[in-house]
């Protein structure tokens, strides 16, 4: 499957993307609700999880290819998702915009944006040292 070639390793992503990936694998392994507990996974970021997921299995331009649960290595897609949902909870809009339109048509772009937006911000709470963080980091690196 194309989507699911690896392009990074479990260890190479930020924290917040890592849990990202996971919780997308485990939603993925019992269709509709995690197959195993996820950090920083419960209550409200499954909900917006939920939501996202929705929109992507109904309006997707096709399916997310997902690796095992246990697996090292992320698939193209699972990184997508992962930094796609970052960027949106960052506020860079225009870049979350771009991720957005390679997994749904325009039509479906802004509900999906919230959703990702929503899931971002949960998963910013569940995690607040960890985001921050990766923010940092990723500005330093910018400039």
């Amino acid at each position: 499957m194309t989507g699911a070639a690896p392009v990074a390793v479990m260890d190479a992503l930020p924290q917040t993307e890592q849990a990202l990936v996971l919780a997308l694998r485990a939603w993925r392994t019992q269709a509709g609700r995690p197959a195993r507990p996820v950090p920083a996974l419960s209550g409200a970021p499954v909900a917006a999880l939920g939501e996202i997921l929705e929109i992507l299995d109904r309006y997707g331009r096709r399916a997310l290819a997902c690796h095992a649960p246990g697996c090292r290595r992320v698939g193209g897609d699972e990184a997508l998702f992962a930094h796609f949902v970052t960027t949106a909870a960052t506020g860079d809009r225009e870049d979350a915009m771009m991720l957005g339109a390679l997994l749904v048509d325009a039509a479906m772009l802004l509900p999906l944006m919230h959703a990702a937006q929503q899931l971002g911000l949960q998963f910013a709470r569940a995690m607040p040292g960890v985001h921050r963080a990766a923010c940092r980091r990723d500005a330093a690196a910018i400039h």
